[in-house]
């Protein structure tokens, strides 16, 4: 684990994406050059673990760069999703919603307090619940983070929008899939879509 996590931290400190091309990444043991590795001494195992989720985090914060006092949608409470609400909460995110699945991953966000608000989708149909959370913030939010690789979600999530607002791409999707976005509401709102 530790190799993984060592070949993660260099490849985004050196602002490298060479790790993601090494074989072996789910192997018990693994060889690697000396140069993609980082040592490290003040860190459990387990801390060390989330390297990966909490560059990923660094990165996406980076690049959504919230103006302070954004109300902020996070759908999704994976592990770089939760790194990442809790990164927005504390860099802009006045208001933060975090939706996803009813289940250990949203126990877990509440436990960590990543929101400040939990809507737990049904897994049987969470169709009521994102109308409801239309009806309650019926202008949309500042910054909309799609981090749950639900490509029927990130269709849906530029209608959660505000005018101004940014769309983050932040799950992993296949690459065969395709979404449709209506070009004139991108343009007639101005919002600022960022993967």
């Amino acid at each position: 684990m530790a190799f993984i996590v060592s070949i993660v931290l260099v490849g985004v400190l050196r602002n490298q994406l060479t790790w993601c091309k090494v074989d072996g990444g789910f192997a018990e043991y693994c060889a690697y050059p000396a140069e993609k590795l980082f040592h490290f001494e003040n860190l459990s195992w387990e801390e060390a673990s989330v390297f990966e989720a909490a560059s990923c985090a660094v990165h996406g914060l980076d690049r959504i760069r919230p103006e302070v006092g954004s109300n902020v949608l996070l759908i999704g409470a994976g592990a770089t999703g939760l790194c990442l609400a809790q990164l927005l909460r504390a860099n802009g995110g006045a208001h933060l919603v975090l939706a996803s699945n009813q289940g250990p991953k949203m126990e877990l966000a509440k436990k960590l307090d990543c929101a400040d608000e939990y809507v737990e989708l049904s897994r049987e149909d969470p169709s009521r619940q994102w109308e409801e959370l239309k009806v309650k913030y019926p202008y949309g939010f500042d910054v909309v983070v799609e981090a749950s690789g639900s490509v029927e979600l990130l269709e849906k999530a530029i209608d959660y929008c505000t005018r101004g607002g940014k769309l983050v791409y932040y799950g992993v999707y296949p690459k065969e899939a395709l979404i449709k976005v209506s070009p004139s509401r991108v343009f007639s709102d101005e919002i600022t879509m960022i993967g």
